[in-house]
């Protein structure tokens, strides 16, 4: 490559200067065995600047991580190709994965960079140019466009053929254009994405005089650099069989066919070869060093690295078989042998090459098949998208919207091509280009790749699609707004997080390297040793001499059975054993909705002897609804079970005033609820809002300047609520939407003015929320009625300067509790007894409070799971025991655990109590714990745990704390995880059982053990025939996981 130029864009500045990490993948070819691998991850560590690297066999990839002080990213790249090729091995190809910096050290600088982080992404445009001139114009017009943090050039390979390096689109109508142009130079572009985008920047480039641009990926792709090992190894193999069947022909023809014998036989000349030996000798040593060069090149640099591998045994081997050959036809001739038995061994040479070509390339062919599951997930990447181009609108108005979709103009692009905030189009039949929000429209969308769940899923206006899922043919249309596009998309980072499950070794894996890598010295030693005791044998006469073809010394007899050891051991079947069960695992749960991170997690979730589980939206549906609520009547301590639906009043005063109580409670909750996102707080917000805003009773909110509620006596035949539009409108709702779809009530609830901001707001993780500085008012009971508003709105009538504001907490009852004036006794036997009630019947209790004074209370119910039952029962059946870990009451918490069949439960708890506990249950002897939560707040635990499983992570498939994620809802997933991880781990140990058993009865075997009482021994050229199926028989072990078919768990679900 050719020096590049590099430069800070408008958007941000360059990248020099500061800390930070830069992550590269670098696709590796020619490794075969855990020797390999373990080489390269040795080269690039030792390179400057570097911190960490992992490197996985069956995938053939490295990942790099480097500091970026020390290094440039141009820099780095050639380093860590320099360190590959140093040791023996290919690099196909090098992509930078991510950037990161540690320029911003205060609070707020990390809050801004949390923010912005979503928004910066890289691409890399590859650029067809007439010269160098246009390459470099075209990069100074990018390095200084809105939205480019920084971007650098570089000459692009000339060493690629031209399938590496295909173009993922074009960037106009044909998308085809573009494609068989090669790229001349490379530009690396970090852009926001939000500013600008890939189309955006082809766009520009093709604005210059090029001949084509075009995001630039490459085609490395797992399946296909396994698609290529294989036809290469077929090329070679062919390229085999055209000197090892005329060498067959020449060696046993002389046997078969007696005229055919007598003229090989012949000599060349008196005391010289035969005809038949000089023939073999010309046509098997370019087999020897042209086929067999691959190995002797491997060997070269493995000894040259002070390692061995395959490929030495392999060049050991076919050398001593070629050499004993040279070996035996001088030795005839210089004991003049005039009849005796042919002893040399060209053939044995020519067909071992050849049985260990045929084995690599059955190998090959096998470990295609494991990566089956990944290279299925990328074919649901969409080819091509249909982008609506739109004049800008006035937000909000709905109308307007619809006909300018229908009007809008239509541009069919490459799916590489979308940007984020794009509009598409997305026809029935059609797979979704990339995530993103539906705009208008309503379909059923199959989001089986996403979930392993069959059933249809309706979305519709407001609703997330993933890319990749499809929509059915039965349905509509949908306009959809791109909101994550390219590596960001759910679907490419599944696909990232299998990836990269297989650079993180399990513990047996690394055991078994700790074997290979002595495993070739000692084959090496056995081999010599078994040589030189059947030579000594020979030379001291300990056996018969007919044991000895005729003409043929004890020194080539014992070479024969040193060369066999030599070739039939076989590393390769060690080093594949581990790393070909996890891929075919990691992709199987995969398509189940289960996402591993690495071998090591799988490792650990086969051992797991104890299950710790969540209570809320882990063992319950996590769609709690608020069934009772009360609030005090103001003496006694007594309190008053309150309407879900409409207000009962009469024309009293007292009536007025309980309504006025009810509403002052139903605007605190949504207060102190409206920013949370956790499931209970969507749960209260969704039904005070609802409350107050509408349903079954209607309320009215009155001035615009200090909105209040005004609560009025009015007559009986009247109605007691009026309804009056709010100050500031609440965004349109639909229907409730179904399948997990966002709420629209607390969308509106969020958005709407008339609700009371805290000035700020605490949240009390496993306690509930603080709120503080509120400012809300209620009148005294006037003989009027009553009001219920801003603390503004009592200026305005005059009735004093407005308060401080108050403190409101809404939680758990031991936050209550600390927050009460007096402390429990202060909530009064009745709402005593009214909180005794509920958990009795297993329901979460929820305590609002303004500053120390009690104004309701609130029940929430969420139902249990409906395979909680038959999940728990299958988990003690499998001799794994069940706990429960709860923030709430314990009362509750034992109600729902009876319900689903657990015993052990353990509430009220915090996040890190829960942490504690797990800590605790680990201690014991033998005990692995499995920690099941939500994701949310559960993360303490999750970490704690020996396995964190996330539930129900949908499209958020990178739960940092967890090392599975379920991207389904359902427990389920967490039996069907468990029992995966058992069976992956019980074929690596038949995997190791086929390895192991294979080398410690066929080293023997070929050691010529059995020969002095069966006469049986093992020619080299079956010796290494048998070594490259074993590796084959391993493979073929671990695809057997596919037929995996997960726990029947259908007893109790209906």
């Amino acid at each position: 490559m050719s020096a590049s130029s590099s430069g800070g864009g408008g958007g941000g500045g360059g990248g020099g200067g500061g800390g930070g990490s830069l992550s590269l993948r670098i696709s590796v070819g020619g490794m075969h065995c855990a020797a390999c691998s373990s080489a390269v991850e040795r080269a690039l560590l030792e390179c400057p600047g570097v911190t960490s690297a992992a490197v996985a066999l069956t995938t053939e990839e490295a990942r790099v991580v480097a500091a970026t002080e020390a290094t440039s990213e141009a820099e780095l790249q050639k380093i860590c190709r320099d360190a590959i090729e140093s040791v023996g091995f290919d690099v196909h190809d090098i992509a930078v994965i991510s950037t990161s910096s540690t320029k911003q050290t205060t609070n707020a600088a990390a809050h801004n960079n949390r923010e912005t982080h979503d928004d910066i992404a890289d691409v890399t445009l590859a650029v067809s140019a007439n010269s160098d001139a246009d390459a470099k114009a075209v990069f100074a017009a990018v390095n200084v466009s809105p939205g480019v943090v920084r971007a650098h050039i570089e000459r692009a390979p000339h060493d690629d053929d031209g399938d590496d390096d295909t173009p993922t689109s074009a960037p106009h109508e044909t998308l085809d254009k573009g494609r068989k142009t090669p790229p001349t130079h490379l530009i690396f572009i970090k852009y926001h994405q939000n500013t600008t985008g890939v189309r955006d920047l082809c766009d520009l480039c093709t604005s210059f005089n090029l001949v084509s641009a075009f995001p630039h990926v490459s085609t490395s792709t797992l399946s296909a650099k396994q698609r290529e090992n294989a036809n290469e190894w077929r090329r070679l193999l062919r390229t085999a069989l055209l000197f090892t069947i005329p060498i067959m022909v020449l060696s046993k023809g002389r046997m078969l066919c007696p005229p055919l014998g007598r003229l090989l036989a012949a000599d060349i000349m008196t005391n010289g070869p035969q005809i038949g030996e000089m023939l073999l000798f010309l046509i098997t040593t370019p087999m020897q060093f042209g086929v067999g060069w691959r190995f002797y090149q491997g060997a070269y640099y493995a000894l040259r690295r002070g390692t061995a591998n395959m490929d030495v045994l392999v060049a050991l081997g076919t050398s001593s078989a070629y050499v004993y050959s040279l070996i035996s036809i001088l030795h005839h001739m210089n004991a003049h042998h005039t009849s005796y038995e042919h002893t040399d061994a060209f053939e044995t040479s020519a067909m071992l090459l050849t049985f260990i070509i045929l084995g690599k390339y059955l190998e090959a062919r096998a470990k295609g098949k494991t990566s089956e599951a990944i290279a299925t997930l990328l074919r649901l990447k969409p080819q091509s998208a249909v982008l609506l181009k739109m004049s800008k609108l006035q937000s909000g108005d709905a109308e307007c919207t619809e006909q300018a979709y229908a009007k809008a103009s239509v541009r069919l692009i490459d799916s590489a091509l979308v940007q984020r905030n794009d509009i598409l189009r997305v026809s029935p039949s059609s797979l979704v280009p990339c995530d993103g929000i539906v705009l208008s429209g309503e379909a059923y969308v199959d989001e089986s790749m996403l979930t392993g769940e069959s059933a249809p899923k309706r979305r519709k206006r407001g609703d997330a699609v993933v890319g990749g899922t499809a929509v059915t043919a039965s349905s509509s249309s949908l306009i959809v707004q791109a909101t994550r596009v390219g590596a960001d998309t759910a679907l490419s980072r599944i696909v990232s997080l299998v990836e990269q499950a297989q650079l993180a070794k399990a513990p047996i894996q690394r055991f078994a390297d700790s074997i290979s890598a002595r495993f070739v010295p000692a084959v090496v030693v056995t081999a010599i040793i078994t040589f030189l005791v059947w030579w000594a044998a020979g030379a001291a006469g300990s056996y018969p001499s007919s044991w000895l073809p005729e003409g043929t010394s004890s020194f080539l007899f014992a070479l024969l059975f040193g060369t066999a050891v030599m070739v039939v051991a076989c590393p390769c079947a060690l080093g594949l054993a581990t790393p070909t069960a996890v891929m075919v695992g990691t992709g199987v749960g995969a398509s189940r909705g289960i996402l591993v991170k690495g071998g090591d997690a799988l490792e650990r979730a086969s051992k797991v002897t104890h299950v710790c589980f969540d209570k809320t939206g882990t063992l319950t549906t996590g769609r709690p609804s608020v069934v009772a609520w009360c609030t005090p009547t103001g003496s006694g301590g007594s309190v008053v079970e309150c309407s879900l639906d409409r207000w009962d009043g009469g024309d009293s005063l007292r009536a007025a005033a309980q309504t006025a109580r009810e509403v002052h409670a139903l605007l605190m909750a949504c207060t102190a609820e409206v920013e949370s996102y956790h499931p209970l707080a969507n749960a209260l917000l969704q039904f005070c809002y609802g409350k107050l805003a509408g349903g079954s009773s209607k309320l009215e909110v009155v001035s615009e300047d200090a909105p209040h509620f005004e609560v009025e006596v009015v007559s009986e035949d009247a109605p007691l609520l009026e309804v009056a539009p709010a100050p500031a409108p609440i965004a349109a709702s639909e229907t409730l939407p179904d399948d997990g779809a966002t709420n629209n009530l607390e969308e509106d609830a969020r958005s709407c003015d008339w609700i009371p901001r805290a000035a700020a707001l605490e949240v009390r993780p496993g306690l509930g929320v603080v709120a503080s500085g509120v400012q809300v008012s209620i009148t005294p009971p006037p003989t009027s009625g009553v009001r219920v508003g801003l603390s503004a709105w009592r200026q305005a009538i005059g009735q004093g300067a407005p308060r401080e504001g108050s403190r409101v907490v809404c939680g758990n009852v031991a936050l209550a509790t600390s927050e009460a004036r007096g402390g429990r006794a202060a909530l009064g036997d009745g709402m005593s007894r009214w909180l005794a009630a509920q958990e009795k019947r297993a329901r979460s209790v929820a305590i609002l409070m303004r500053d120390g004074e009690t104004l309701a209370a609130f029940a929430v119910a969420d139902p249990l799971r409906p395979e909680a039952v038959d999940v728990v029962s299958h988990l003690l059946a499998s001799g794994i025991s069940c706990s429960m870990l709860s923030g709430d009451n314990e009362a509750t918490a034992r109600a729902v655990a009876a319900s689903a069949g657990i015993s052990d439960v353990h509430a009220p708890l915090l996040p890190e109590e829960k942490a504690i506990r797990i800590g605790q249950l680990q201690q014991r002897d033998g005990c692995v714990v499995a920690m099941v939560g939500d994701g949310i707040n559960d993360a303490p635990a999750l970490a704690a745990a020996d396995v964190g499983m996330a539930i129900g992570a949908g499209a958020d498939v990178a739960v940092e704390a967890a090392d599975v994620v379920l991207m389904r809802a359902g427990l389920t997933s967490v039996a069907d995880a468990l029992a995966l991880a058992r069976a992956v781990f019980q074929r690596i140990r038949l995997n190791y059982v086929f390895a192991m058993g294979y080398n410690l009865c066929a080293v023997p075997v070929a050691a010529g053990v059995l020969y002095p009482w069966l006469k049986v021994r093992l020619p080299p050229w079956l010796a290494g025939g048998a070594m490259a199926l074993s590796s084959v028989s391993v493979v073929v072990s671990s695809l057997m996981l596919r037929r995996y078919q997960g726990p029947n768990l259908r007893l109790h679900i209906q």
